[in-house]
């Protein structure tokens, strides 16, 4: 975004400073830390959910935080790939291989969960490379039927040796917050699963495509509670308004029925005053008496082990829906009441668990009732 193109957006959707707060020559500048003559203006940090309020020779600085939009003046950092961050958003950025690594594991590690039962899920066959926004636009570029997209964070591409064999490469971008990578690394995972789970002969509106990879994120976000990154991938036109009628299904009918809509269903996309498409999947029975009732999933009434996964030392026990390693602890949620986990440890078939800090230990084993 240009000087003039920051200054009309900061005079017409931020507003002037009352004069009692700053006027003429009230408060200090959070930018540069003086006091300078002239208009004081309000700029909205959307990381941090308040207003800074910056003198004009602030507001007219030509380099902002990528993360944040806020002008940088001192104590910034600059990137490779010539963008910059703040004092602030540097603590939180993603900015070598071994932490890129370890968010994206932990992302496609919460994911294993939300598509556990959906077919195939990616794994060993996949690398993950960070590189800077230059690096990420070249690949891009190179990506045949890349989906266009101005504000580029990630790209996966896919090479096909035979009709079970797949080798993924996934570009995350330098820089980025940890939630907010871990969102696009969700994203992009989704890609992979798509790519060995969708028939070649199923044709998917390409903003329908990203819509599912975004809601795949926004389902890992509302997992993790994160309202910032919710909003991020509602607010994001990327996807021309599709994710909100993927959320709109997912509310409707469960995100695991739009899962299977990707793979078997019978059109290219779903309108939102259609969302019941999402269950008119090929070879499948006709809904009785002409019409499809919405269904709301019900928590389940125990404990069970449904999965293992990873080597050690990081391997992974997938409980209900809710994937942990040995330490972690999550709420699980029943029919009747939430149950706090604690993963004590994991054996070859089994677990061990504390339920709500109780003494008595809980095992599970693979399909089996919880014992103690």
């Amino acid at each position: 975004m240009g000087v003039c193109s920051r200054l009309f957006l900061l005079i017409q959707c931020v507003a002037l400073l009352a004069q009692s707060a700053c006027g003429d020559s009230g408060g200090i500048c959070e930018i540069c830390g003086e006091r300078p003559p002239g208009k004081m203006y309000l700029m909205e940090d959307r990381v941090r959910g308040k207003q800074v309020i910056l003198c004009e020779r602030c507001a007219r600085l030509p380099d902002t935080c990528s993360v944040c939009q806020i002008p940088v003046f001192r104590n910034y950092t600059k990137l490779s790939d010539g963008r910059f961050l703040c004092e602030y958003d540097v603590k939180d950025a993603v900015l070598d291989q071994d932490s890129a690594l370890s968010v994206y594991r932990d992302a496609q590690r919460d994911v294993f969960s939300i598509l556990n039962g959906l077919g195939v899920l990616p794994d060993r066959n996949i690398s993950v490379q960070l590189v800077d926004q230059k690096e990420l636009s070249r690949i891009f570029s190179a990506t045949p039927g890349a989906h266009h997209d101005l504000n580029l964070q990630g790209v996966t591409r896919t090479r096909r040796f035979s009709k079970d064999s797949f080798e993924h490469q996934i570009f995350l971008c330098l820089g980025l917050t940890r939630s907010r990578m871990a969102a696009v690394a969700a994203h992009e995972y989704a890609h992979t699963w798509i790519n060995e789970n969708v028939p070649r002969d199923r044709v998917i509106d390409g903003d329908t495509v990203e819509a599912f990879c975004e809601l795949t994120a926004y389902e890992l976000m509302q997992q993790r509670g994160d309202k910032r990154e919710l909003r991020l991938i509602v607010e994001n036109a990327y996807t021309r308004g599709k994710i909100d009628v993927l959320i709109k299904a997912t509310t409707d009918y469960q995100y695991h029925r739009v899962a299977a809509w990707m793979k078997s269903g019978t059109d290219e996309t779903i309108e939102s005053h259609r969302t019941e498409r999402v269950i008119a999947l090929k070879d499948a029975p006709p809904p009785l008496f002409g019409y499809i009732p919405v269904v709301h999933a019900r928590a389940p009434e125990i404990l069970r082990l449904k999965g293992l996964s990873g080597r050690e030392p990081r391997r992974y026990a997938l409980i209900n829906d809710i994937t942990l390693e040995r330490g972690e602890e999550a709420p699980v949620k029943l029919a009747e009441k939430t149950l706090v986990v604690r993963c004590l440890d994991i054996a070859s078939n089994a677990v061990i668990l504390r339920i709500n800090g109780d003494t008595n230990l809980v095992r599970l084993e693979l399909d089996s009732f919880p014992t103690r």
